[in-house]
């Protein structure tokens, strides 16, 4: 049961612990460093909510299915020192079964609050060009972003 409640307590206190973790990581750097930091700083608190929104479905799916497989390991461990020979295997086709739907929708939901929050990406288009930004930049910027999408999914 560690699992679901500690996958509950992460989800219920991530509002308040997103923010002061980025709050934390952003002030590394003082936002008199440079426009652009600012900018980025203050960027990436707006967008934290679409972040929480889409990666939570994924963190709770992954999280359960996960302590699926950490729950047999533990009682094949006990199973084995108590000598009793007996067995909580898990197959990957029962795993799917219980929590592909639900995974696939937490993926669908993800997908969903970043194509909602795709009319955002014009204005940060807008705000980059008024910021100076070249071309390569953008570009540049773009590439991340993709690579950090992909990444967190």
């Amino acid at each position: 049961m560690i699992t679901p409640v500690l996958t509950i307590f992460t989800v219920a206190i991530a509002p308040l612990l997103y923010p002061a973790v980025l709050m934390a990581w952003t002030a590394v750097l003082p936002a008199r460093v440079s426009s652009a930091w600012f900018l980025a700083r203050n960027q990436a608190r707006h967008h934290l909510a679409y972040s929480t929104a889409a990666i939570t479905p994924l963190l709770v799916g992954i999280s359960l299915s996960a302590g699926l497989y950490t729950a047999a390991a533990t009682l094949n461990d006990a199973f084995r020192i108590q000598g009793t020979g007996g067995s909580a295997a898990l197959h990957d086709n029962e795993v799917t079964l219980l929590l592909g739907g639900p995974l696939v929708l937490a993926a669908v939901a993800a997908a969903i609050v970043v194509f909602m929050s795709s009319r955002t990406r014009g204005q940060e288009l807008a705000l980059l060009q008024a910021s100076g930004a070249t071309h390569r930049t953008i570009i540049f910027t773009a590439a991340l972003e993709v690579m950090r999408t992909l990444s967190s999914e």
